[in-house]
Parts: structure tokens; sequence; C-alpha cells
């Protein structure tokens, strides 16, 4: 019987770096927007730890866990899976996504509603016209 990450790294090409091709390059486009966002996240939460006092508390929040959370499963899908999930992968698994995309300045507030209203309305109009769309 063959294990299912065979089955997954043999068919379906799932895998450590497996999956940068250059034939892929348009699905990483898709994926930008999502990595962009959360670079930026990551890099707010940094800026805000207090070096100098509570450093240690600061790493051992709850919010500073749902960072490094956000962080690692960024980077498993960068380097494992497939990039054109990443969108529903992070937004699915990172409740802290979700509350920092409402708590943070308006400017980023209006540009994260517009990303996901169009790839809402633009991932319904091409699912189904049946390309490929996730």
């Amino acid at each position: 019987m063959l294990s299912y990450s065979h089955i997954q790294g043999q068919y379906w090409g799932v895998g450590l770096f497996k999956y940068w091709e250059m034939k892929q390059i348009p699905n990483f486009f898709i994926a930008t927007p999502m990595v962009i966002l959360v670079i930026y996240i990551a890099l707010s939460w940094i800026s805000r730890i207090n070096f100098s006092h509570g450093f240690l508390d600061s790493l051992l929040s709850f919010k500073a866990a749902s960072y490094l959370h956000l962080v690692s499963l960024m980077m498993v899908a960068m380097t494992t899976m497939h990039v054109q999930v990443i969108t529903r992968f992070i937004v699915a698994n990172s409740p802290y996504f979700i509350l920092f995309c409402a708590e943070t300045k308006p400017l980023v507030q209006r540009l994260v509603t517009i990303y996901f209203m169009v790839y809402s309305v633009l991932g319904t109009i091409l699912h189904a016209s049946f390309y490929p769309w996730t």
C-alpha cells in the first residue's frame, strides 16, 4: 500500500519546491497579493515588539503565537503547496489574519477589501467558465 505523501508527490507534484517551475509563474502572480499582505502583517508585528522591556512577554503572548502561526503557514504554502491556493489556505486557517485586516489602517482595509472583492468576483466568473481558479 502506498503512502499518501508518495501519491501526492508522484501524481500531484506536491513536495518541497516541486511546484517552483517556469510554467507556474502565473499562479505565483495570483498568490502575490496574499504573500505581500502576510509580509506586511509580520513586519508590523515585529515593529511593535518592545525589545527593551517585556521582550519575552511579547514573544509569549497569544498575538505572537498567532503571528508565528500565520508566518509558518505562509512558509509551508510557499515551499510545499500549490501556490494558487494560498488565499484560501491563509484565510481559512488563521483567524488573526482577519482580525488584523479589520484593525489596521483605513487605507490598508480599503485595499484588502478591494482585493478580496475582485478575487471573489473574478474567481466566480473564471471558475464558472471552467478556467483554473481557486
